[in-house]
């Protein structure tokens, strides 16, 4: 008998491919919708190594990265995150990961010894020219009968989808845009006096130095401000919501860290990372333009959250956007992007968005760590 890598096509372990196996095996990496080596090897019924062994046979018909591309270090990272949260949630899955060595095995050993590749669309028809036997003739005809399924599917419902989703935003954006012409109406004045008056007892409080503590009185400067935010909104997920409560919300949930990327922070950072857990580490790349926050703001609320340690430490130029970053580094990190600094959240329609894209994500994990080099700031 001759021996081959590819399995025989009446062994169980090659199952039949359906349109929900395919769409599982689907990724967005780089912006093209992808299959990994070790999906293909499965499918096709052979080993990694021997799949990719035939591929290399034929290196030249797969030139470019619209036919094949071979992951970096921070895309797997990233992949890794997504395959760990689905994991714990289903042992099936996390077993067949450590199957293809695409994640650790639970004693540490394993798992990411070699970058894996992965096939576009284009990559795949290709592969169909390569690969030989019947098992791979029998799966070629259903990847291209499921592949034509799903653009057919795509096609007839994606103007009607665009067009429908389309108009109830528009709808609801200008509903929310004249709510909030209304709202800014009645309350234009009050905030005007508000800030103002906020303003002035910041200069008394810093003239006052240490003949009065400041956080004896800064209670009385919260309730104050608290008057301008009950009219603040921003949305998130298409939701109009408080911005008070949505970044108490986002701070409450980190676990581990909280990383804040602005360079006009305030006061009402400090106020809103009062919802942080106890034991949670802060740290807000800033360059404090416009000097809108003092030592005086820090040490008030040091006193009053004695379990929260907050660092402050130099953009330097490098970001102009405002960034959120919870529970960097771990598989729950989640990466907001704010499209006003945290001090003016409500003044203007804004919008906070959740980043999903793995490139963006990988592209703000590099920014992190180079800010993270910078000098600490001090505030004066």
């Amino acid at each position: 008998m001759v021996k081959s890598d590819q399995k025989s096509i009446d062994e169980p372990s090659v199952g039949v491919i359906s349109e929900k196996l395919l769409r599982d095996k689907i990724y967005t990496i780089r912006g093209q919708r992808v299959m990994l080596d070790a999906d293909l090897a499965e499918i096709y019924g052979y080993t990694t190594s021997a799949f990719n062994q035939q591929v290399k046979n034929n290196v030249e018909k797969f030139e470019g990265e619209d036919f094949m591309f071979q992951l970096t270090r921070g895309e797997v990272d990233v992949l890794m995150v997504s395959f760990s949260s689905i994991s714990l949630a289903n042992p099936a899955i996390s077993n067949n990961l450590i199957s293809k060595n695409l994640i650790s095995k639970p004693n540490g050993r394993g798992g990411n010894r070699k970058l894996p590749y992965a096939f576009t669309e284009q990559g795949i028809y290709m592969l169909m020219t390569v690969l030989r036997g019947e098992l791979a003739v029998k799966q070629s005809r259903t990847l291209i009968r499921l592949f034509k399924v799903m653009k057919d599917y795509i096609i007839e419902n994606q103007a009607m989808l665009t067009y429908k989703d389309n108009l109830e935003m528009v709808k609801e954006v200008m509903r929310n845009t004249r709510d909030i012409a209304e709202v800014n109406l009645k309350f234009e004045k009050l905030d005007s006096e508000v800030e103002s008056l906020e303003g002035k007892m910041r200069e008394m409080c810093n003239k006052l130095g240490d003949v009065v503590v400041r956080s004896e009185i800064s209670p009385m400067i919260l309730n104050f401000s608290s008057l301008s935010e009950q009219r603040e909104f921003v949305f998130m997920d298409g939701e109009l919501t408080r911005a008070n409560e949505l970044y108490a919300d986002i701070y409450g949930k980190a676990r581990k860290n909280i990383y804040i990327i602005d360079n006009y922070v305030s006061v009402k950072t400090l106020r809103h990372l009062l919802n942080a857990k106890p034991g949670v580490e802060i740290t807000i790349f800033t360059d404090n333009n416009g000097r809108y926050l003092c030592k005086n703001d820090c040490v008030d609320f040091e006193k009053e959250r004695e379990d929260l340690k907050v660092r402050f430490v130099k953009t330097e130029g490098l970001i102009h956007d405002r960034f959120i970053v919870v529970d960097y580094g771990t598989k729950e990190e989640v990466v907001y992007h704010c499209g006003a600094s945290e001090k003016d959240a409500g003044k203007r329609l804004m919008m906070i968005s959740k980043l999903e894209d793995v490139i963006v994500k990988i592209a703000i994990r590099e920014a992190v760590e180079r800010l993270m080099g910078n000098e600490e700031l001090e505030l004066r």
